[in-house]
């Protein structure tokens, strides 16, 4: 029966989730999680002071592809902050164009108006001047054709 709680009690222990540690000896350490693993990197041990050789551990293919893609992400991080402002001056610089445009569209609308009233007033004044001639040219030929 003792053998049987040893048996309930080793059970019970090993049914519940393992905690990760950093180091292989689990002495009085901290467990790590499995997504505290994915999310450590090189450089935040080598911040907190820790290193590979101090910590005990080999240096692993998995933690090396970790570390590597983590140094991707900032990379790509830093391209994708880049590119933002890069997008964000563009944006600015276009949305000032548009502004100016617009304001040079307003301007040239507002000449062309006045250009169009001021070439329908010289038709009118064309036709008027024409009509005084025609009648002129009439007068002088009836003038012409009493004379004789």
């Amino acid at each position: 029966s003792t053998g049987q709680m040893k048996r309930k009690n080793s059970l019970s222990n090993s049914s519940s989730p393992k905690k990760y540690s950093r180091s292989s000896n689990n002495n009085n350490e901290v467990p790590m999680s499995p997504s505290d693993i994915l999310t450590s990197s090189p450089v935040e041990g080598a911040i907190q002071g820790k290193t590979m050789a101090n910590r005990g551990e080999p240096p692993t293919e998995n933690f090396l592809k970790i570390s590597e893609l983590n140094d991707k992400i900032a990379q790509l991080e830093r391209q994708l902050s880049a590119k933002e402002t890069q997008v964000i001056a563009k944006d600015r610089t276009i949305a000032e164009l548009r502004a100016e445009a617009s304001v040079t569209e307003k301007d040239l609308r507002t000449r062309l108006s006045a250009l169009q009233r001021q070439n329908l007033e010289l038709q009118e004044s064309l036709a008027n001047k024409s009509r005084e001639v025609a009648s002129l040219n009439k007068q002088l030929k009836d003038k012409k054709d009493r004379k004789t």
